[in-house]
């Protein structure tokens, strides 16, 4: 098969827009540690707040907001920790230490108020992009992050004992990611001038 000079040059910059997704290292983040600041630094934001008809495993609860629970070990329940509206997400058992989302469309932003002790790590994909603090105290806590590097996958983790949190929010959705809209208008490009020729 031949390939046009145009054709070949869109195959080289598609296949370098994979290389450059997986081999980024670390975001840049401006964390926050009040609610206020990280709203202002985020319009639109949607909120997780598992206030549910009843106790129950998480998985495809939130899809209408493109968020996915993965590992079947995640269940918004009722705890005494939960002091916003009583209501949040543990987990039901000690098989996977951590609390995992996945996003059906890129984020830049991610927060959470957590009545224990932990932090999130940020993922594109496999690939771990942010790894955030440990975080301690008593009482009902705030910590959240906006990402220079867009993420689609979020870990919750706990220090001690099992992880949980109280609200969850995300927003500064970005569909699809930065480098595939640049692939595909490249591409939208190459068919146009096949069409002419």
């Amino acid at each position: 098969m031949t390939m046009r000079p145009h054709q070949l040059n869109l195959t080289l910059l598609a296949a370098g827009a994979v290389v450059a997704l997986t081999t980024r290292l670390h975001a840049s983040m401006t964390l926050y540690n009040d609610f206020g600041g990280w709203k202002n630094a985020t319009p639109g934001f949607a909120t997780i707040d598992f206030v549910l008809p009843t106790q129950q495993i998480l998985s495809e609860q939130y899809a209408h907001l493109g968020v996915h629970f993965i590992g079947g070990n995640d269940y918004a329940g009722t705890a005494s920790g939960f002091t916003l509206d009583g209501w949040g997400v543990q987990m039901s058992g000690p098989q996977t230490p951590a609390i995992e989302l996945v996003f059906d469309a890129y984020q830049t932003s991610f927060a959470m108020h957590y009545p224990g002790w932990g932090g999130f790590y940020l993922f594109d994909g496999q690939t771990e992009i942010w790894h955030g603090p440990g975080l301690t105290g008593s009482g009902i806590k705030f910590f959240g992050g906006v990402s220079g590097t867009p993420f689609n996958r979020v870990i919750i983790y706990s220090q001690f004992g099992l992880p949980g949190a109280d609200n969850i929010y995300f927003g500064g959705t970005v569909v699809p990611a930065p480098s595939v809209v640049a692939v595909l208008a490249l591409g939208a490009l190459g068919g146009r001038r096949r069409r002419r020729n």
